[in-house]
């Protein structure tokens, strides 16, 4: 007789528990009705109106040139100073840093390098420079965070 009188109080319980979870059950899908509302930012941002250069003004020195291939190279350069070229927002640091470029060069309608075009010449030419060497040049950072060497600034 007890045990059935545990069975039956067994069943009870979870028939309880069964209900109650099924009662949880749908006050949390009225919850998520009634939650579904839209909410706005109170933040309002505003649109650019142009998007701006990055180009800065770069004196440096030479650490060192790596040449990839008859046209390609890397230059290692220690930056002594940076001046904001007009019409654009610099992001690069003061003096002092070390980086990394590689020069932008111009290239005709088929995308092939025109070794006579005035911008190329002065920037092959830095292909000879040495450890030491001083250069002052506009650079830039381009979409893949790389430092692209524009022009190069001759006194």
């Amino acid at each position: 007789m007890n045990i059935i009188f545990i069975l039956l109080l067994v069943s009870f319980v979870l028939l309880d528990v069964g209900c109650c979870s099924s009662n949880a059950s749908n006050s949390g899908e009225n919850l998520e009705q009634k939650t579904t509302n839209v909410v706005s930012s109170p933040v309002k941002h505003s649109q650019p109106t142009a998007i701006k250069s990055n180009a800065v003004k770069v004196e440096a020195i030479v650490d060192s040139v790596t040449i990839v291939d008859e046209i390609d190279f890397r230059l290692f350069i220690t930056v002594s100073s940076i001046s904001v070229v007009e019409g654009s927002e610099t992001i690069a640091e003061t003096g002092g840093q070390h980086l990394i470029v590689t020069p932008e060069f111009y290239k005709e309608g088929n995308r092939k390098i025109d070794k006579r075009h005035e911008r190329n010449m002065k920037l092959l030419k830095l292909r000879t420079y040495k450890q030491g060497d001083r250069l002052q040049g506009i650079i830039s950072l381009n979409s893949n965070g790389r430092w692209i060497l524009v022009d190069v600034i001759h006194d």
